[in-house]
């Protein structure tokens, strides 16, 4: 991590804008903001040349993927077994989905035999258009329910739970469409969300020139949402989402109806998630959108698989 206001060992922190003087680590302070000016203390460094090999890895599985052509045959899953006693062993996963079917009409749409996401981690799911991504986010979210199986999330069975009751354990929703409030402007947007958790409004200030700093948004504050780029609205919604510290952020092909520049802001964005103590889940159709997962999963034939790491 790269704290922009570090000096030499035995000097005291400063934030760069005021050089107000950080008694403690930037990192453990509310939000990661200066509390003089507001000012973002720390980002996350992007290591770009990592993004790069990983992105090669992840085209040799391109023609499958596009095509929806994998089968569980060629892309051997992760033993289940093994999984579940590595899982033991560790912190039990934020998010746990168990034998999770949804089906339409007497027919299965997607199913998952064990899909999780662990703390502080990132994971993909690719799959190509009209194979049950969505529907298997919006299970996971609870804007619907799944036809069988069990959702876990933060140790809690919420596989009944609809979504607002979700939220209030700390999970997001991101949908694939620009669902800011138009009428708003970009500030207004995220008072709107930051109003529901009890700051004070000195913090409620704080955070949100933080947000503001992090999605690259401070010029378009006073700004209608409904005049931003695409990108500048994916990016509002990321914001938006992050606004309350959630513990975990479902996003539905995020990259979609965005600009190359635009995409590559975004990726760094969801890079630094896991500095705030967020893990992200995020569908896709394309290849290069896994690069910046530690984790992906692929539909083959209606069924969530694994990608072995050889493959990512």
């Amino acid at each position: 991590m790269n704290i922009s206001s570090r000096t030499p060992e035995g000097e005291p922190h400063r934030c760069p804008v005021c050089l107000n003087s950080l008694r403690i680590e930037p990192s453990l302070t509310d939000d990661g903001v200066c509390p003089v000016c507001g000012h973002l203390l720390w980002f996350p460094q992007v290591d770009r040349a990592a993004i790069s090999v990983r992105g090669e890895r992840i085209k040799r599985i391109e023609p499958a993927i596009n095509a929806g052509e994998v089968e569980s045959s060629e892309v051997p899953e992760h033993s289940l077994d093994r999984l579940l006693t590595e899982a033991g062993t560790k912190e039990r996963p934020l998010l746990d989905c168990r034998d999770v079917v949804k089906e339409s009409k007497g027919r299965q749409i997607v199913g998952a035999n064990w899909l999780h996401v662990d703390q502080n981690e990132i994971v993909a799911i690719l799959a190509p258009n009209h194979s049950g991504k969505t529907a298997l986010l919006e299970a996971i979210c609870g804007l619907d329910h799944s036809t069988s199986g069990t959702v876990h999330f933060d140790g809690t069975d919420v596989t009944t739970w609809p979504l607002h009751q979700r939220a209030r354990l700390k999970l997001s929703w991101i949908p694939r469409d620009f669902n800011v409030f138009c009428r708003l402007t970009v500030e207004q947007n995220l008072r709107a969300v930051l109003q529901y958790g009890k700051l004070s409004k000195s913090n409620m200030a704080l955070r949100i020139n933080a947000l503001l700093s992090w999605s690259d948004l401070e010029v378009h504050r006073d700004e209608l949402s409904i005049r931003l780029a695409s990108g500048a609205q994916r990016r509002l919604q990321f914001a938006r989402a992050l606004a309350l510290r959630p513990g975990l952020i479902v996003a539905d092909e995020p990259f979609t109806g965005i600009d190359p520049v635009g995409i590559r802001q975004i990726k760094d964005m969801i890079l630094q998630l896991p500095c705030w103590g967020t893990s992200v889940l995020f569908a896709d159709h394309q290849e290069e959108s896994a690069e910046i997962a530690s984790r992906v999963y692929c539909i083959a034939n209606r069924n969530v698989v694994l990608l072995p790491p050889m493959a990512v």
